[in-house]
This record gives structure tokens, C-alpha cells and sequence, in this order.
């Protein structure tokens, strides 16, 4: 019985251990998206609430907002990617626009805990890019 108590207590202190490091991945691999607000007057239809989305969806994923954020925020290295066009392309995977009740447009990131802090700053970050470009946009030509 002796002989088998310490290789019994290690084992256990070694699954202990095991379960404590697949929990804690698990926690840190959970989804965090983050997003701006942006105060909006929806219009009342549906149809045409589905076709502003459609609208601003294209506006954000369009390259001169990603391409700017993806330089800016250097996403290629800070993602581990090869280069600049995967750290795009992951980018316009991540990005996503809903309207929120209340008037409310959110143009966010999803990404996991792990990143919060890198998801949260290129959030950010898209939703000023987003605002600007808008702006250029809606300016009339003289």
C-alpha cells in the first residue's frame, strides 16, 4: 500500500495541474467582440434598414478603411501572419455591423479574450476610420 502512495499523490497533483491549464485555455480562448457605437437615424422600413446595413457593411469592409487599420495597428505581426494581405483578409473576417435598438449602429471586432486588448484598440480604431471616411463621403462637391 506504501509503495503506491506517492506515485498516486504525484499523479493526482499532475491531473490537478492538467485540468487547472485546459480550464484556464478554455477561459482565454473564449469570444470577446468588442464595437463603437454610433448614434444613427434607422430609418422605419425594414427593407431599407436591411439595405443601409448591406451599405454600411461594404463601407467598412472596403479597403481603404481595413487597409489603413491593418497598417496602423500593425496586425500582421501582432496577429503572427505572414503578411499584410492575411492580416486584411482575417480582419474582414472579424469585422461586423448590426444596428442596435435605440438608434444605435455598432461597428465592432470579434475576437477572443486572450486579444482583448488588441481587439479593443482595432475596434476602436475601425469606428474612427469608419466615421472619417463617412464624412469624406457625405461632403458635398463643389
Amino acid at each position: 500500500m506504501r509503495k503506491w502512495l506517492i506515485p498516486g499523490i504525484v499523479a493526482f497533483v499532475l491531473l490537478l495541474g492538467g485540468a487547472a491549464f485546459g480550464v484556464r485555455t478554455l477561459k482565454q480562448n473564449r469570444p470577446a467582440p468588442f464595437w463603437v457605437e454610433i448614434p444613427m437615424r434607422l430609418p422605419a422600413d425594414g427593407a431599407q434598414l436591411e439595405k443601409l446595413e448591406k451599405d454600411l457593411r461594404q463601407r467598412v469592409q472596403s479597403d481603404e478603411v481595413i487597409v489603413s487599420v491593418v497598417r496602423e495597428s500593425d496586425l500582421a505581426r501582432r496577429w503572427n501572419l505572414p503578411d499584410e494581405q492575411a492580416a486584411v483578409a482575417e480582419l474582414r473576417r472579424r469585422v461586423f455591423v448590426q444596428f442596435k435598438d435605440g438608434g444605435f449602429l455598432k461597428i465592432g471586432l470579434n475576437g477572443k479574450r486572450k486579444e482583448t486588448a488588441i481587439t479593443s484598440e482595432v475596434a476602436k480604431k475601425l469606428g474612427d476610420r469608419f466615421m472619417t471616411v463617412a464624412q469624406k463621403q457625405s461632403r458635398p462637391t463643389f
